[in-house]
């Protein structure tokens, strides 16, 4: 794959009268994807499978034992993975459903040479930001409006714009492609806004270190790494947090966001406690996380949360059957003690569920899951094991029923178009140059802006929204049909591309297109419809032309901005 190279498509005029016809086809599929969207976590379609017939449908052999096959294929890709391409197309047909989601639950088992040549300009190129520590990048890089610093390159630039792309590269080319969904599950269920203070150095850090490592592993071991994370100190106040001088900030939403949740569970009290549990956790002159014993308020503090004994700091208590010496400090205990918490269990896994499954969990299945949480002590393999296993998400009653956050929808896009033999140099946004001095997020990182979802920049702790509503408003889904648009008319010969022979039928070029696309998802309408597109555009429009019509209205259809 060639190096990375500035796109063209982002000022490319759409003048002629096919794409205003097309604009016009694509707005009234829009149109009925708006009008349904509410109802887009609802249980509208038939359970294809029941209990009893899961089991046969999820090997080698599904194909012939299961019509539905390739529609419970796209289905799990469109939520175990961000859409689907052709080699991953390939391999789950070759080793079964079963095969592919275990080998998505050990990712280290699983080769990443397609990211790791994406990866390079990131670690050895000019703006390269791969690996390097906090301080290293405070100096490399400037604050945004900044009028001085010591990187000569850019007076705006900011880590957190390359780390924007990686994150982008990650979640199209990886192969460890639920890895890279439950990264972003946790990063935003975590979230930091990566323009507040040293989060812009910070942010990579936070995500690679404090984050990845841990999302296969308890939950325990994730919620300590992320509270001891640079970003997560700084952005919460948490570093404030000493004897005599309590801040509240994070205890707040550790407990209301990060675990157990609002609802009835604790009151004002429980929060200045685990504040001063908390007391002592800061970071040094070199950003690196230590623990001050003599910043630390060491009276008996006590919480009490909802349905459980009171917790009792005095120095005796530990946590899982384990004395508090097993522990680095109370507020490892208190740690162990959220993760291992019923709430914290039930919320989460209602979490998870609403991610990779239904908006609208069912309460027995929300418990089931909640139950493996308690029994493996939060072994997120094991409790993502569980869902993706289960009856509810291997059939198709859910499929189709979440609309895609933008960046989810950026990422399918260029994974199901395929970047071809050039790789993502005409898709992908690149490192900083004058050129493009004026907007350091170019290409698509801009149009995720325009989307309403600019990676790391979520100002709120609740980070971006994951229920469908959120995301089905006009101006976004103008912003998306743009993005496909764009990206389509970089395709020098999309008939080719596409696999489309001179020719072909509107009706096979439909077929064609969705089998890439989006297979086995449209309905008779929306193929009439595109059908009957292509038949109205004039004489003159050659097929490459329209192909990558076709494909444009396609890629606007509710099937495809929805998973």
């Amino acid at each position: 794959m060639g190096q990375l190279s500035a796109p063209s498509f982002r000022d490319t005029p759409l003048r002629s009268k096919g794409a205003v016809r097309g604009r016009a086809v694509a707005w009234v599929l829009a149109l009925a994807f708006m009008l349904s969207a509410e109802g887009a976590g609802a249980e509208r379609a038939p359970l294809l499978y029941t209990s009893a017939d899961v089991s046969p449908c999820i090997g080698p052999s599904i194909r012939r034992a299961c019509p539905g096959y390739r529609r419970v294929v796209e289905h799990v890709l469109s939520r175990v993975a961000y859409g689907g391409d052709r080699d991953t197309r390939r391999r789950i047909y070759r080793s079964g459903i079963r095969g592919y989601l275990r080998l998505q639950l050990y990712p280290e088992s699983l080769r990443d040479p397609d990211f790791d040549v994406q990866l390079e300009p990131y670690i050895f190129g000019p703006y390269a930001i791969w690996g390097k520590s906090i301080p290293t990048l405070e100096t490399q890089f400037c604050h945004i409006g900044g009028s001085r610093c010591t990187d000569r390159i850019s007076n705006i630039r900011h880590a957190n714009a390359n780390l924007a792309e990686v994150k982008f590269l990650r979640s199209v080319y990886s192969s460890r492609q639920l890895e890279a969904v439950l990264l972003d599950f946790w990063l935003n269920h975590f979230n930091v806004d990566g323009a507040q203070l040293i989060a812009r150095w910070a942010e990579q850090d936070y995500e690679q270190v404090s984050l990845r490592p841990h999302v296969f592993e308890g939950f325990e071991d994730l919620l300590l790494a992320m509270t001891k994370g640079i970003a997560m100190l700084d952005y919460l106040d948490l570093r404030r947090d000493r004897v005599g001088n309590t801040n509240e900030n994070f205890a707040r939403e550790l407990l209301e966001l990060h675990t157990v949740g609002k609802v009835a569970t604790f009151d004002e009290e429980d929060v200045q406690q685990v504040a001063l549990v908390l007391t002592g956790w800061t970071y040094n002159a070199d950003r690196e996380f230590v623990y001050r014993p003599g910043g630390h308020d060491e009276s008996v503090k006590i919480v009490t949360l909802e349905n459980t004994e009171p917790w009792v700091f005095d120095g005796s208590l530990g946590c899982d059957g384990q004395p508090p010496s097993a522990f680095e400090n109370e507020g490892h205990v208190l740690l162990c003690l959220l993760a291992l918490h019923p709430r914290t269990a039930e919320r989460l896994s209602r979490k998870l569920i609403q991610r990779f499954v239904t908006e609208e969990p069912s309460a027995l299945f929300t418990k089931r899951v909640a139950r493996v949480w308690l029994e493996t002590r939060g072994d997120l393999r094991r409790v993502m094991a569980t869902i993706l296993f289960s009856r509810e998400f291997l059939s198709l009653k859910y499929a189709g029923t979440k609309v895609k956050r933008p960046s989810v929808y950026a990422a399918s896009l260029v994974r199901a178009i395929g970047t071809g033999s050039e790789g993502p140099s005409e898709l992908v946004d690149q490192p900083y140059s004058k050129a493009n001095e004026r907007n350091s997020f170019h290409g698509i990182m801009g149009d995720l802006d325009a989307m309403g979802e600019s990676l790391y920049l979520a100002p709120p702790p609740t980070g971006y929204p994951e229920a469908s509503a959120a995301w089905a408003s006009a101006g976004p889904l103008l912003a998306r049909m743009n993005l496909a648009e764009r990206i389509l008319r970089e395709l020098r010969e999309p008939a080719a591309h596409f696999r489309i022979r001179p020719g072909a039928s509107s009706r096979r070029i439909v077929a064609r297109l969705e089998l890439q696309l989006a297979p086995g998802s449209l309905s008779r309408d929306t193929r009439q419809a595109i059908a009957g597109y292509i038949d109205a555009l004039p004489p003159s429009a050659d097929l490459d032309e329209r192909v990558r019509q076709a494909a444009r209205v396609l890629l606007a259809a509710p099937q495809f901005m929805q998973h």
